[in-house]
């Protein structure tokens, strides 16, 4: 007796393959759009930060004409400080004295504030003595402890006069000189030259140019340079 039930015929995936390629087309495509997207958004995303940081390490206008001289101070612990020192570093330098009256108080107490403020992004820090007849190292620690500078950012300096005026007058263009009509009483009843000497904060790239000049005694615009520096280290 033959069998009559029907064979069942191979079934013809053609149809369903070619009825999926056209979803799973779509689905590759939309994640190589995402993917797409996801590369740009990130290039981007890291190039304006690195734009942000060129514009702010760019010196002002007019800094050109400026430079910094080849010095040879001491600091506070007595250790020799040169021109080679700043290098690799944004450096914010002010010239002040420790007996002065007048705008140092302001210029310290702004330093300071720039110091606190701009903790972890490796901005270092630089006063200058115009006065380093009175200024030895010891006093210049002194004045560093009763102000509360951080002394593993921040360096006191004293030296010859004559390196410093260089510094001052012939690189950076700033006015610096004896004062003897403004003299200053000390607490003992002594007397002293007043010293004339620049108000501004210098700031000095890692590659020795100088940045820019800020008002010390203003501390707006000493915020101004933190931020500034906020970007320019990517600390923002």
């Amino acid at each position: 007796m033959t069998d009559a039930t029907p064979q069942r015929q191979p079934e013809d995936t053609s149809k369903r393959s070619i009825g999926l390629k056209g979803p799973l087309m779509l689905v590759v495509l939309v994640c190589a759009l995402i993917a797409g997207v996801l590369a740009i958004a990130f290039a981007w995303s890291a190039a304006v930060p690195r734009r942000e940081q060129r514009l702010a390490m760019a010196p002002d206008e007019g800094m050109d004409v400026l430079s910094v001289t080849d010095f040879h101070l001491i600091d506070q612990d007595e250790a020799p400080f040169s021109r080679e020192d700043l290098r690799g570093h944004i450096t914010v330098v002010d010239f002040i004295f420790t007996n002065c009256p007048f705008i140092c108080p302001t210029l310290s107490r702004n330093m300071l504030h720039l110091q606190r403020e701009l903790v972890g992004t490796g901005v270092r820090y630089l006063s200058i003595s115009v006065d380093p007849g009175n200024d030895t190292p010891e006093r210049l620690r002194e004045y560093a402890a009763s102000i509360g500078a951080d002394l593993t950012t921040w360096t006191f300096l004293t030296g010859e006069f004559d390196e410093i005026m260089r510094l001052s007058e012939g690189g950076l263009k700033l006015a610096l000189s004896l004062d003897p009509e403004t003299p200053i009483t000390l607490g003992d009843g002594s007397v002293i030259d007043n010293v004339a000497h620049t108000g501004k904060f210098v700031v000095i790239g890692p590659d020795l140019r100088v940045i820019g000049l800020y008002t010390g005694t203003d501390r707006d615009d000493v915020d101004r340079l933190a931020a500034r520096l906020r970007t320019a280290t990517g600390a923002r």
